[in-house]
């Protein structure tokens, strides 16, 4: 987010930047909860709906977006995800400062995990609405039509595809 940007703004902005979709063409449908990284960044998504103009807008900049495309919503609905779990385990230095903080030398460090859902899209990749491919189908310039398989892990960075990463909350990446 720019200095003194509201998560709304930032949504916006970046989503006219990359994908050239004006920002009066979004409507802003709220805030869901926020998520904070135990990598340490802070994720503000936004919910915005894209009108029909908005959407014949899209011209993805190649210099921000790898491969552009949709995912119909039902399928969401209607797919469990994989879940996957990773260990948060502490590695604490053997120089920390026990004394310094306040906390006893054996202090017992919480250990955590992570579940991580994992959608695997088997439809076309191509931007454009739920419906049958249509083989004379030509995506808007700088969108590919790979027809290949997609893997989305929402709320986490997912680089050349995924839903929502911080840097663009609110858009399809």
């Amino acid at each position: 987010m720019e200095a003194g940007e509201t998560p709304e703004q930032c949504a916006l902005r970046e989503t006219e930047e990359e994908l050239a979709i004006p920002r009066q063409e979004v409507e802003v449908l709220g805030r869901p909860d926020f998520i904070c990284n135990q990598a340490g960044f802070l994720m503000q998504p936004v919910l915005g709906l894209v009108s029909a103009a908005g959407f014949a807008a899209v011209a993805p900049s190649p210099a921000e977006v790898g491969e552009a495309f949709t995912v119909p919503l039902a399928f969401f609905r209607e797919t469990a995800p994989e879940q996957y779990v990773y260990a948060l385990q502490p590695d604490v230095p053997g120089d920390f400062p026990y004394e310094t903080v306040g906390i006893p030398a054996d202090y017992r460090w919480a250990r955590g995990r992570v579940e991580v859902p994992i959608w695997y899209w088997q439809g076309p990749r191509r931007l454009g609405y739920d419906r049958p491919p249509d083989p004379g189908h030509r995506p808007p310039p700088g969108i590919k039509s790979t027809g290949r398989a997609g893997a989305f892990a929402p709320a986490l960075p997912v680089q050349n595809g995924g839903l929502m990463c911080p840097e663009t909350p609110g858009h399809i990446r």
